[in-house]
């Protein structure tokens, strides 16, 4: 190997990239080639007092970090912006975006922006607003929001005196009970994104006959909670059920498998599933004869990324030449695997997975050992780089910066408006 290229390298963080010198460390002709987007989103390590760009894009971090005795490093500015370079959107849209990634901006909010599309209202972007105003002001704070769904959820009552003072309400007591109310059904929280969301998103059977559909729109937030929020006020609206009629599962579920199970390589192999794939429901085993409640048998298939390349088309015709003699290409065909669901309505907790996979010998059978999933509906606008969709909705409290960081809050709102090869729905 004589070349290495880094795509997205500005996610890298020090300790990855310290791994990456270090198993190369015996190849001293090895040539290392960084490709990133300095107005992205920094890697989570980054340190914004002593540097303006990520590891992987800043040479001297670059040189200390390598730790070679004889390194090379050349920084290369690209003069034709190829993130631009083809693409339909207008003129206004793109000159918007090379403004956020500029010196310019000195307060890159959305009013700011929104005026930069001023002319391209309901051609490249829209906006989302609840009609209850309180419940507008929820969503739109993501520590109110936070707060009140995750007590909500968990069964607490929620102190309106409290709730008032904590986050300084100016609204009438009975107003905000009122509100709280409403916000205990999920539908409720957000009842205009989620019928909108809905109507351009697949319905079920179209989800189970065309996968790759699915991946046309997205839903971006700052944080994990965010995520796990909207992923489940989004549901009924797509499911058109009520939340005490709504499995934790359904048929035409989007899931993101999060985490491979321990036998990985035997199982990866046979399922052609892995880590950071999407994949729909097509059928939920009600046979549930697995010693924890928390593992399901599901059918499923791919979400392979849409695209209109000659070879995707011709792979798509012998497909349906197979199927019509009862066969069909591994890749696109439907796959049996077994799911944790314990993770679905929780953020980041592991522990109960790793528990029951570590319980499991290498001898059971390959049900017992089950991918960690969670929905795939909304992601971060971190995990979203690299990404494009048809439509992004973007949650306008999500754009917000540590100590008023006007250089971080321009690579958030940057980063979610790049993710859009169409329209833009502004929400909250």
């Amino acid at each position: 190997m004589n070349i290495f290229i880094v795509d997205e390298s500005n996610m890298l963080t020090t300790t990855q990239l310290s791994a990456m010198f270090k198993y190369f460390r015996h190849n001293f002709n090895l040539k290392f080639i960084f490709i990133g987007d300095s107005g992205q989103i920094n890697a989570y390590d980054f340190d914004n007092k002593n540097s303006e760009e990520s590891p992987a894009l800043n040479v001297e971090n670059l040189i200390k970090i390598s730790n070679f005795q004889r390194v090379q490093i050349e920084y290369i500015y690209l003069e034709i912006d190829y993130r631009f370079f083809k693409t339909e959107n207008p003129k206004e849209f793109i000159s918007a975006l090379k403004w956020l990634r500029s010196d310019l901006v000195k307060i890159p909010d959305f009013i700011n922006f929104k005026e930069k599309l001023s002319n391209l209202f309901s051609i490249i972007f829209e906006e989302v607003k609840n009609n209850n105003i309180i419940i507008e002001h929820f969503n739109r704070n993501l520590s109110i929001e936070d707060y009140i769904s995750s007590k909500l959820d968990s069964g607490q009552e929620i102190d309106v005196d409290r709730l008032i003072k904590k986050f300084d309400l100016t609204y009438e007591i009975s107003e905000i009970r009122d509100a709280i109310e409403i916000y205990k059904n999920p539908m409720n929280r957000r009842p205009e994104l989620g019928k909108i969301y809905s109507s351009i998103f697949p319905n079920v059977k179209r989800r189970i006959a065309n996968p790759e559909e699915v991946d046309s729109s997205i839903i971006l937030r700052r944080s994990k909670e965010g995520v796990l929020e909207t992923n489940k006020s989004m549901r009924p609206y797509l499911f058109e059920k009520d939340k005490t009629n709504l499995n934790k599962v359904e048929v035409g579920e989007l899931l993101f498998i999060n985490k491979a199970p321990k036998n990985s390589k035997e199982y990866n192999f046979k399922t052609n599933i892995d880590e950071g794939d999407l994949v729909v429901v097509t059928k939920i085993d009600k046979r549930q004869d697995l010693i924890d409640k928390s593992v399901m048998k599901i059918s499923v298939k791919p979400v392979i990324k849409k695209t209109d390349t000659w070879l995707q088309m011709k792979f798509k015709q012998f497909d349906d030449l197979l199927k019509n003699l009862n066969m069909s290409l591994d890749f696109l065909s439907e796959r049996s695997i077994s799911i944790w669901t314990g993770n679905l309505n929780k953020v980041d907790d592991y522990e109960e997975w790793n528990n029951y996979i570590n319980l499991i010998d290498d001898s059971d059978s390959k049900y017992l050992s089950p991918y960690l999933v969670t929905y795939g509906y909304t992601k971060t606008f971190f995990t979203a780089q690299g990404g494009e969709w048809d439509n992004v909705f973007i949650h306008e409290g999500d754009i917000w910066s540590y100590n008023n960081n006007i250089k971080e809050q321009k690579k958030y709102l940057y980063t979610a408006t790049t993710r859009a090869t169409r329209k833009i729905w502004f929400t909250n």
